[in-house]
């Protein structure tokens, strides 16, 4: 609910099950000293929404990656775009799949992993068929599966709330092309090889960010990423809690 999306859309609008969410949400956070979310988009959707209070004092405590970074492999030119999580049209798996078709560069490859649902898979398998530069993976370990890839692809297309695969990717010093949705973009606000797409939904806008990266060496400064989340989390409590004593 929080990602406003719905039977494959996004939400333009509060459905009565969501308000009705909203009074719960505002009932339980009367007290609250401090409301916490994975991104700024997430608290600006409650604000938007009337969920919080104009007045709460709000932080953002970004999410750690489930793993840890793989190996920083030797930066080369981009040939290899890889898509990792489940697969479907609110993930935009087929829109990444049209964008392949429009590319003409017979080099570039594309891997996509992750479950599905048999015709998910099927959707995918069909493509492969017809494309020799396609490839499903099935189920893949995320280190494993970032240290194979030049370009790490999140085509989502819901706003999603958080964006851990394109952070993971970050971390490993890859490209990394994302929709400009959600919380997706501030996940790798400041990595210089973050490439946004407004148009998530158009094929064409993402075969030209996909063009406009392969072949090219992403820059190979660390980025560190965000402050880890248990350690702001503590820090907020002992405040919070300091506060009321």
């Amino acid at each position: 609910r929080t990602a406003a999306f719905r039977d494959g859309k996004a939400c333009e609008s509060q459905c009565a099950s969501c308000r009705f969410m909203r009074i719960e949400t505002r009932r339980a956070l009367r007290d609250a000293d401090l409301v916490a979310a994975v991104s700024g988009y997430i608290l600006q959707r409650h604000f938007d929404w009337d969920s919080l209070p104009g007045d709460m004092r709000t932080e953002v405590v970004y999410d750690r990656p489930v793993v840890a970074a793989p190996k920083r492999a030797a930066a080369g030119p981009a040939s290899v775009v890889g898509c990792i999580g489940k697969l479907g049209e609110f993930k935009g798996t087929f829109v990444l799949l049209d964008a392949m078709a429009m590319i003409d560069d017979p080099d570039l490859r594309l891997v996509i992993a992750g479950p599905g649902e048999p015709d998910e898979v099927n959707r995918v398998l069909s493509a492969a068929a017809q494309d020799p530069r396609i490839h499903y993976a099935g189920a893949q370990d995320v280190v494993e599966f970032l240290e194979s890839v030049d370009i790490v692809a999140a085509p989502a297309q819901l706003n999603e709330p958080f964006g851990r695969t394109p952070y993971e990717g970050a971390l490993a010093g890859k490209h990394v092309i994302v929709s400009r949705r959600g919380g997706l973009p501030e996940v790798v606000q400041g990595y210089p090889n973050a490439h946004f797409v407004d148009e998530s939904a158009d094929p064409a806008a993402w075969a030209e960010a996909i063009k406009r990266v392969i072949g090219t060496t992403p820059d190979t400064a660390t980025w560190i990423g965000h402050p880890d989340p248990v350690e702001r989390y503590e820090s907020l409590y002992r405040e919070v809690i300091g506060a009321r004593r």
